[in-house]
């Protein structure tokens, strides 16, 4: 039987940086599909030009919030895991 001693925060970071890497590359595949297939994301400068504040920029780029959430994360997982 093979012992480990991992502690909880490495096991925690572990989690973290898995869930974030598989979440990361989810909605980073989802967002390449819908911006294919939508016309609307041809000209990413245009579509944003007219955001006035963070929520508006957040509901026009909800995929890109969480790729960047993945990313994070992932970050917070592989910090965890290290110490």
């Amino acid at each position: 039987m093979l012992s480990t001693s991992l502690g909880t925060n490495q096991i925690i970071g572990i989690s973290l940086t898995v869930i974030g890497l598989l979440m990361t590359i989810l909605f980073i595949g989802l967002y390449f599909l819908i911006k294919k297939r939508s016309e609307r994301f041809g000209n990413f400068k245009l579509n944003n030009q007219k955001s006035m504040n963070v929520w508006d920029f957040t509901k026009k780029n909800f995929p890109l919030v969480l790729i960047v959430f993945g990313i994070m994360l992932l970050v917070a997982g592989i910090a965890m895991a290290i110490k």
